[in-house]
């Protein structure tokens, strides 16, 4: 029996969360970047111009079946002067993300600090944060606990994953954002973003990562 989520209204509901999910962090993370510049958020242009056709056909069945991203995490050094070369992850989003799939994450990178071992600790750590997530929205969820996570390690000299606590255990919300103009400069993107091109929208937060689920109002 084919589930609500897999029929083809379900398929385009899934696909037009994606491409605003796409949209809403293209305009954040590549805030800062110029048109020349490395881009810190690349999408599959090809499979986000096919989910596009399909939500503007109403036609689900030439849905891509997955659309990849990849992701530059931007980690400050301690002395917050200088910077690291930062996490490269890469985020797969399968053909009913975010509805009744997660997203798949692979790192491809990290600094030279981080031991192989953390290395593949870190791909564990935010591939079963994506699977809680199912149902929400995850980029951002998953690239904050990606730079909270490796930036402990740097500044606190810390291997132990599990006793670094993610934005929703902080006691202030404030705190857990980094003292950085750039990174406040992102998120007031975010929220501009989201009031000028999105006005349509509901965001919801999941409680315990924050994430953040876009639905049509």
């Amino acid at each position: 029996m084919v589930g609500v989520e897999e029929t083809a209204s379900g398929i385009l509901d899934a696909l037009d969360r994606v491409v605003l999910e796409v949209e809403a962090m293209d305009a954040i993370c590549n805030a800062d970047t110029e048109e020349n510049d490395d881009k810190d958020f690349v999408v599959s242009q090809q499979a986000l111009g096919q989910a596009q056709t399909c939500l503007d056909e109403a036609n689900a069945s030439d849905a891509p079946s997955q659309i990849d991203i990849e992701a530059f995490v931007r980690t400050e050094a301690c002395d917050g002067n200088t910077s690291n070369d930062g996490v490269r992850l890469r985020m797969s989003l399968p053909l009913g993300y975010p509805t009744i799939h997660s997203a798949s994450v692979t790192v491809v990178h990290t600094p030279k600090f981080v031991t192989r071992s953390n290395h593949d600790t870190l791909s564990s750590k935010l591939q079963a944060i994506a699977n809680e997530l199912i149902g929400s929205e995850a980029m951002m969820s998953i690239i904050s606990e990606c730079r909270n996570i490796v930036s402990d390690w740097e500044c606190n000299s810390s291997d132990n994953i599990d006793a670094i606590p993610s934005e929703a255990e902080e006691d202030d919300v404030v705190t857990s954002l980094p003292n950085n103009p750039a990174c406040i400069s992102r998120r007031w993107i975010w929220v501009h973003h989201i009031h000028e091109e999105f006005s349509g929208l509901k965001i919801q937060i999941n409680p315990k990562y924050g994430a953040h689920s876009f639905q049509a109002s």
